[in-house]
């Protein structure tokens, strides 16, 4: 039990007692302690004895090295402070309070360092235009692309090489830091844009880029990933396939086997298939465009490259495989992408272009006229009915063309390899049919000859034999020419028979 006196509280100084919600003396403004007037005035004598300690240490820390100042020091007895906490009794004596290290550390000298303020790294991001003054390398310059080798993107693309520029976009072969970390090679290309979203096409461009980031599938050059320099320009980091180019296949000499072009087609018209259900245009589809490579089966396979890339510019390097309304500077639609697919595959059969010309204007004239020179004239081993899948997606009228990239794919392979496995069967069945013809016709001359030159044996003999191997032959025709061929015996060898009595 807690006495009322204890509850209490006393001024150590002047020694007036106020209730227990006091804190301070109204008098001295002095600390009030609980109990009574001489535990309070022994707790101010602590208190002082704390002080006077404090001093003390002060005064030591402020001798030199070279000179020992002594000071005397006041000795006082110091009372042991007591409390209790839970049921444990603690005692300390006021100067073991201050104490933090003990004296032989204390005698120990603390070395000094003079650090440059101007070298501490500052807590907040330096100011200024992140255009010009990006963080922790220069600012990307297109007339100066190669100050992006050896920068890291997002902390995992480590720039490698530099491949090529454009009006639009510099395009760089990147290591992925991440896959490496995990025992793994794994080379990207990093394409970033010369320009900002700052018009209409470029903003239905990123909003494709958005949706080209959800497109999978195995004949496309899949993103891997994307974002925006500290300068505001976007970037793209795009599947960097192995394996030639579909151009440097086509600048080698002899023709491509119709089944390969068939294979090749198809696989890209399912690439362009997939990226336009997702509602994501090419716009530049050339040769160079289209990567031949292997799957992990050693089968090859095509890569569709730069979806999502190119605002459709008319350019001296790919004039040649846009469609009408590209040159027109139309809008661009599905059916663009499919007549630059129809003219690399009227390139693939014939190693020549379906309109040749020095001129966009030139270009234009012949684009209306329409396909003149079809690919069956030019290579025998081309069926008929591919020049009319080939005139369809080269239609001058987009309305005209194939509504889906599938749908030509499916058709030109199809012209291909299945019209061409048909005129095989076909050209086998002939052949074999062919002779059988031509032996219905022998009895017919046989038959006649013993009439007129009854005389002779020899020719009786030799036509007797020829009939037994045609006999043997026939067996393999109808049931009617069966027939027929054992009347026909019958009459010879009644002939051999009257011949040979007459001898």
């Amino acid at each position: 039990m807690v006495s009322h006196e204890e509850k209490k509280l006393n001024c150590p100084k002047c020694g007036t007692t106020y209730e227990e919600e006091w804190r301070f003396c109204l008098k001295d403004n002095s600390r009030l302690f609980p109990g009574s007037q001489e535990k309070a005035t022994r707790i101010q004598n602590i208190l002082a004895e704390v002080q006077k300690h404090k001093a003390n240490r002060l005064r030591e820390s402020e001798k030199t090295s070279a000179e020992e100042i002594e000071t005397p020091i006041e000795t006082f007895l110091e009372e042991v402070l007591v409390w209790k906490k839970g049921k444990t009794l603690i005692q300390v004596k006021p100067s073991e309070l201050f104490m933090d290290s003990s004296d032989e550390e204390r005698q120990e000298e603390t070395r000094v360092k003079l650090v440059n303020p101007f070298t501490i790294p500052s807590g907040t991001v330096e100011p200024g235009d992140r255009s010009v003054k990006p963080l922790g390398r220069e600012a990307f310059n297109p007339e100066k692309p190669r100050l992006m080798l050896g920068k890291t993107l997002k902390g995992r693309y480590e720039i490698l090489n530099f491949v090529k520029r454009t009006l639009k976009f510099c395009v760089y072969s990147a290591n992925d830091l991440v896959a490496e970390k995990n025992g793994l090679e794994k080379k990207t290309l990093v394409y970033i844009f010369t320009q900002k979203d700052d018009n209409a096409i470029r903003k239905i461009l990123g909003e494709e880029r958005v949706a080209f980031s959800h497109t999978k599938h195995p004949n496309i050059a899949v993103m891997i990933d994307s974002g925006r320099l500290q300068e505001g320009n976007p970037f793209m980091v795009l599947e960097s396939p192995e394996g030639e180019s579909l151009e440097k296949r086509i600048s080698e000499k002899g023709y491509m086997e119709v089944s390969r072009v068939a294979r090749i087609i198809y696989q890209a018209a399912e690439a362009l298939g997939e990226a336009h259900r997702n509602g994501v245009l090419h716009r530049n589809l050339t040769p160079q465009k289209i990567i031949l490579s292997f799957n992990d089966k050693g089968v090859e396979q095509v890569k569709v490259m730069e979806f999502a890339v190119s605002e459709g510019e008319v350019t001296q390097e790919n004039f040649l495989y846009l469609a009408p309304e590209q040159l027109e500077g139309k809008s661009v639609s599905p059916n663009s992408d499919i007549f630059s697919l129809g003219v690399i595959a009227y390139q693939l059969l014939t190693k020549r272009l379906p309109f040749e010309a020095s001129s966009i204007e030139a270009l234009q004239r012949l684009h209306k006229q329409g396909l003149k020179l079809k690919p069956s004239q030019l290579r025998i081993d081309v069926p008929f009915v591919v020049d009319e899948v080939l005139r369809k997606a080269l239609a001058f009228e987009p309305s005209q063309r194939y509504l889906r990239a599938r749908d030509f794919g499916d058709a030109f392979y199809n012209a291909l390899v299945k019209t061409v496995e048909e005129e095989k069967i076909s050209t086998t069945t002939t052949t074999k049919e062919k002779p059988h013809k031509e032996e219905l016709q022998k009895p017919f001359k046989d038959k006649t000859e013993p009439m007129k030159t009854t005389a002779q044996k020899s020719p009786a003999l030799s036509k007797a034999g020829s009939d037994a191997k045609v006999h043997e032959k026939s067996s393999r025709i109808s049931k009617k020419n069966l027939l027929f061929l054992f009347l026909l015996i019958l009459a010879l060898l009644a002939i051999l028979y009257f011949v040979f009595t007459e001898l």
